[in-house]
């Protein structure tokens, strides 16, 4: 059980590494080829999100991608931004810094993430 538990977790960070390169690459090619910076952002933002939700449903969680699961994960992505703003804006009013809340609040968001998507979202 735990090994399993171990190799899920694994391959959940490989999918958010993944995820990550598809952003920020995507915005790489989109600033290219003459995109301004918040069509760029916007653009691997999308991917990212496109490439998580089905890496995750397919690799990680071996469940078939559907309507229902998607609008859950769309969810989970709200939820997480706004954490995410909420770890900052406290951040900054307590520390002075939004780069501590943001350091902060990625491994609270990925842990909520990873726990929210093994029971609810591909449950």
């Amino acid at each position: 059980m735990q090994k399993k538990l171990n190799v899920e977790v694994t391959i959940y960070i490989i999918g958010g590494l993944i995820t990550a390169a598809v952003d920020v690459g995507t915005m790489k090619l989109l600033l290219l080829n003459g995109a301004t910076a918040v069509y760029a952002a916007t653009g691997g933002f999308l991917a990212s999100i496109l490439t998580n939700y089905l890496f995750h449903a397919k690799i990680t969680f071996g469940k078939m991608a559907s309507r229902d699961t998607f609008f859950k994960y769309v969810a989970l992505v709200c939820m997480n931004y706004l954490l995410t703003i909420c770890i900052v804006y406290l951040a900054t009013h307590l520390a002075a810094s939004p780069m501590t809340g943001k350091v902060i609040s990625m491994p609270v968001v990925a842990t909520i993430a990873y726990l929210l998507s093994k029971f609810w979202v591909y449950k």
